[in-house]
């Protein structure tokens, strides 16, 4: 499996801000936060062109059991 590394992009912060806009929209009442973590949101960091997201729930026990749908994507129901 090949793995791409990328120089620092500015516009990932930028996509996590919209990205996390529009979910918080979708989720209002779920959701405390959502956090910008792993490689991509440190700046001047090489990293995998992979915005990571982190968000932090109002009711932990009203989660659904998560279900892998693919290497990159997780359903929650």
């Amino acid at each position: 499996m090949d793995v791409t590394v990328a120089q620092y992009n500015e516009e990932w912060n930028l996509i996590f801000q919209e990205d996390s806009r529009k979910i918080k929209e979708i989720f209002a009442d779920a959701l405390i936060d959502i956090h910008h973590i792993g490689s991509t949101s440190v700046p001047g960091l090489k990293a995998k062109p992979i915005i990571d997201m982190m968000p932090v729930e109002r009711n932990i026990r009203r989660t659904l059991k998560p279900k892998w749908m693919g290497k990159k994507h997780l359903s929650l129901n």
